[in-house]
């Protein structure tokens, strides 16, 4: 017997080559068992014909053993004898588990794949794709990438040191220190600084600022027209337009206005006011009698008479008393 072919059903393929004596070859895949190669005499239909094999109560899936004088049917956990993966001299068992020599890895065969077709597991940083040759993210660096850099600012970052920084933008040298305290003539207006941003001072702005506002208050100066500002406060709505000329039934005397401290009229008030009086003239209008305005005036004595005894008058007044 020099090679079978046996199918064996339903396993998937598996060739084994076994020796000595001689080669079997073996394909597990369906359909019946068939004979192959060539035997001595006139040739056997039927394993079991063969001088040098011993078939016993064969099953499904059996396959045949060389046992060192007959070829004999087996099962493959029955078959064992040394050999290894790489060479095998003889199959120890047709389980993974049972094979020695195997190999720790396998060549993946080739595929080509799609960065879309990556769907989980990717990573989001630099460490995490194994990438060292990358500057990793910096705000220094964002800031400055956000810049249009020129050739001499970049130029900047190569000098040694302030002297050479100095030469280069062609500065001289100062003791000034650097800090606000040491510059002379400050200005003290916004002008003076440059500043554009800030609000000047304002006599009415101080004087809110001196309050203490309220977020109501406040929302009057947000309204857009007196329409808005009588909806804010619950006020309803009116023609006038805010001049004195525009009230109607205006009233005519203090007391109609209310007023209390005003002089009414009087005609004579008028008649006065109709002169161009003189600090003189007005200081007669405080003297307390006749005798005061004459002595004021230089005036003559008083020359009075009556039946009733005199009282009152000045000193060389002259009454004259009769019955």
């Amino acid at each position: 017997m020099s090679q079978f072919s046996v199918n064996v059903y339903p396993p998937p393929t598996i060739s084994v080559d076994v020796a000595p004596p001689s080669a079997l070859s073996i394909d597990v895949v369906a359909g019946p068992i068939v004979s192959g190669g060539g035997g001595g005499g006139g040739g056997a239909t039927n394993l079991d014909g063969l001088t040098d094999v011993v078939i016993t109560s064969p099953s499904t899936g059996q396959l045949l053993r060389f046992d060192g004088t007959n070829w004999v049917n087996a099962t493959l956990d029955s078959v064992s004898t040394s050999g290894s993966y790489s060479n095998p001299a003889w199959i120890t068992s047709l389980a993974w588990s049972k094979l020695t020599g195997v190999p720790s890895t396998f060549e993946p065969s080739a595929h080509v794949h799609s960065w879309s077709e990556i769907t989980t597991g990717k990573p989001t940083t630099l460490s995490g794709y194994g990438i060292s040759d990358a500057q990793p993210l910096d705000s220094d660096l964002t800031a400055i990438a956000a810049l249009s850099t020129t050739a001499f600012g970049r130029s900047v970052l190569t000098q040694a040191d302030g002297p050479a920084i100095r030469t280069l933008i062609g500065a001289g040298t100062s003791s000034f220190d650097g800090t606000f305290a040491a510059l002379s003539s400050k200005p003290t207006t916004l002008s003076g600084y440059g500043i554009s941003d800030a609000q000047p001072l304002d006599s009415d702005l101080t004087e809110i600022a001196a309050l203490s506002t309220t977020a109501f208050g406040r929302s009057v100066l947000t309204q857009a027209d007196g329409l808005a500002i009588r909806t804010l406060i619950g006020a309803g709505t009116s023609s006038f337009d805010g001049t004195f000329a525009a009230l109607a039934s205006k009233p005519t005397t203090l007391s109609g206005y209310g007023i209390s401290d005003a002089q009414p009229l009087d005609s004579d008030l008028t008649a006065i006011a109709d002169l161009s009086t003189t600090a003189f003239g007005r200081s007669v209008l405080i003297q307390a009698d006749g005798p005061a305005v004459r002595s004021l005036i230089g005036g003559q004595k008083a020359i009075t008479s009556g039946t009733a005894s005199p009282s009152g008058g000045a000193d060389g007044d002259i009454y004259l008393q009769y019955t």
